[in-house]
C-alpha cells in the first residue's frame, strides 16, 4: 500500500521476470504508477453512493472462504474502507470481488508466466480484520500465500 510506485514502476521488468521464474507479486492500494505486467492505473468512481462502495463477490477463493460481501463493505457501520477503486484485469484473471458493479475489479488473481499476482486495489489486505468475518482474512491468506504448488 505504501510502496514506492515510482520505483517499483522503473523495475517493471525485474518484476515481471521474477514472476516468469516462478516468484509470487501481492500488491495493495491505487496503482497510479504501472509496475505489475497487465495492469494500468487504478481507476474511481465519480459517485461516493453506498451502491458505489458495496463489496460483490464474483467468484469464490480460498482467501476469502466464509468472508462476508457485508463484513467487507461495512466496518463500525462505515462503508469503503476495504475498497473504493478498481483496476482492469488482465485477460485470464481471476476476479474474486468487485466493487460497486462486476465491471469494477477489486481483488485480482492472474497467472505471469510460473507465477502469479495478487492485487487487492484497496489498503493492505492482512490488515483488514475484525470482531466479524473478516477475522479470516490474515490466517486465509498467509495459508495461501505459503501453498505456492496452487497458483490460483
Amino acid at each position: 500500500m505504501h510502496a514506492d510506485q515510482r520505483f517499483l514502476a522503473s523495475r517493471a521488468e525485474r518484476i515481471a521476470s521474477f514472476l516468469d521464474a516462478g516468484g509470487t507479486v501481492v500488491a495493495n492500494g491505487h496503482v497510479a504508477y504501472p509496475f505489475l505486467p497487465g495492469i494500468d492505473s487504478a481507476r474511481t468512481s465519480p459517485n461516493s453512493r453506498l451502491d458505489d462502495l458495496r463489496i460483490l463477490r464474483l467468484a469464490s477463493h480460498p482467501i476469502w472462504e466464509g468472508v462476508s460481501g457485508e463484513d467487507l463493505t461495512f466496518r463500525k457501520g462505515v462503508a469503503g474502507f476495504y475498497g473504493r477503486a478498481w483496476h482492469e484485469p488482465p485477460p485470464g484473471a481471476l476476479v474474486v470481488n468487485a466493487v460497486g458493479a462486476p465491471e469494477r475489479a477489486l481483488d485480482i488473481l492472474y497467472p505471469v508466466g510460473h507465477g502469479r499476482v495478487l492485487l487487492h486495489g484497496g489498503n493492505d489486505l492482512w490488515q483488514f480484520g475484525a470482531m466479524d468475518s473478516t477475522a479470516r482474512l490474515a490466517p486465509q491468506f498467509l495459508e495461501w500465500l505459503l501453498a505456492p504448488e496452487d497458483r490460483s
